[in-house]
């Protein structure tokens, strides 16, 4: 069975969520309500100390975008993704990496600080405040990042967006993205990860 490495609240949900998805059996292995105690456990699997850290089949794989990659092809190559040839497929492309290239890098300069009782910078700011805009304008436009279905990419897309209310962002400024959230969160694989893999609700 895959295991994967877990710590509560961090990009391991991200593997939990497509497994539920798929229907495909997992083990999720962390201290519940231990976050230092769960992450101290990873180095016993991989130098990185990375959660996720996943185990199938003898590999053990590391990246949340890169496992997610790896598990579409191996157990769902028709699952959560656009055939290549769909005019879906580039947005797919596209907000797989975007989660993490643009997405992370710009929520946590502009909120890193907030958090820290710091002020961001202004550069920082409209850079957040231009990014959100455009997701929103994106999801104006298409009830999901690639198109019309839920893909793997809403899966890497909702870390980040998630992760702005606890990072001491406004909650729901943006209505689109608000509704995409409330649609995704509504998915009874979500629900059935989160259960698993946040008992215990958010921890430090």
């Amino acid at each position: 069975m895959i295991k994967i490495h877990h710590i509560e609240g961090r990009r391991s949900e991200r593997v939990a969520w497509l497994l539920d998805e798929l229907g495909v059996p997992y083990e999720l292995v962390y201290r519940s309500g231990d976050v230092r105690g769960s992450h101290a456990d990873l180095s016993t699997h991989h130098p990185m100390h990375m959660a996720p850290t996943v185990e199938d089949d003898g590999e053990t794989l590391i990246e949340s975008g890169a496992i997610i990659d790896f598990m579409l092809r191996k157990y769902g190559p028709a699952a959560l993704a656009p055939n290549s040839e769909s005019p879906d497929y580039q947005r797919y492309v596209t907000y797989m990496h975007f989660a993490e290239g643009s997405a992370m890098p710009r929520i946590l300069d502009a909120l890193w600080p907030i958090m820290n009782k710091r002020e961001p910078s202004a550069w920082s700011l409209a850079q957040y405040r231009n990014m959100m805009e455009f997701l929103d304008a994106e999801l104006a436009a298409r009830p999901y990042f690639a198109g019309d279905a839920f893909s793997a990419a809403d899966i890497m897309m909702e870390f980040p967006l998630k992760l702005i209310p606890r990072l001491g962002g406004p909650p729901r400024p943006y209505p689109h993205i608000a509704a995409f959230l409330d649609r995704v969160y509504a998915r009874p694989p979500y629900q059935r990860m989160i259960a698993r893999a946040l008992p215990n609700g958010l921890l430090d």
